[in-house]
């Protein structure tokens, strides 16, 4: 089983993609889906969480504030690292036992990790290959303010946070450009799966 590091930029499309690969039969973790369990009410990162940052970020129900600790690590590094130290060790452990698991049953040939800081956290020999899912960045910028209604500043600073999309590009393997439709994306994505088999 090969495994393959699907990364991109916020607002690129990478979930999109990643249920277009999903759809054709391809497992995909999702390191985003993965942080949101590792903060789960009642959980040990949840616990390091408010005593690190403060109890003002857990919400009446016990439950992280999302909004409010996206916007206090995107506008401080030192915080991000922090928050990064917390829940990153725990992803780590998840993902190493679900790829054995997926290795171990024998049904794929291919299976993805979606995660978005694949570059930026130097995780680029973990992997087989790196697919790059890409937009140029001025749609990213038009789309991340449409998604999570940020102004242009709010947008830009979280855009800012990362390895910018034109390098990403150069460091992957295979690009799927999403700059157009969903149906433009589906054919994309099934173009790169049929490239990547050839290429193994």
């Amino acid at each position: 089983m090969k495994w393959i590091g699907l990364t991109g930029g916020i607002a690129t499309g990478k979930s999109s993609a990643a249920a277009v690969i999903r759809g054709l039969g391809y497992p995909v973790l999702d390191a985003d889906q993965l942080a949101k369990q590792s903060v789960q009410k009642g959980s040990e990162a949840l616990t390091k969480i408010t005593q690190t940052f403060g109890q003002d970020l857990i919400l009446e129900n016990g439950e992280l504030d999302r909004s409010k600790m996206g916007k206090l690590v995107f506008t401080d590094v030192v915080k991000r690292e922090q928050l990064e130290n917390i829940i990153h060790p725990w992803i780590k452990n998840e993902v190493l036992k679900q790829k054995e698991a997926l290795s171990a049953a024998g049904t794929v040939d291919l299976a993805f990790y979606d995660v978005p800081l694949l570059f930026e956290k130097n995780m680029e020999s973990s992997f087989d290959l790196i697919v790059l899912v890409y937009c140029p960045e001025s749609v990213q910028l038009s789309r991340l303010m449409q998604r999570n209604s940020l102004s242009q500043i709010e947008a830009r600073l979280r855009i800012d946070s990362q390895i910018s999309i034109e390098e990403k590009k150069t460091k992957s393997d295979f690009v799927i450009d999403n700059s157009g439709s969903f149906s433009d994306l589906e054919d994309a994505v099934k173009l790169t799966l049929k490239k990547i088999k050839s290429a193994l």
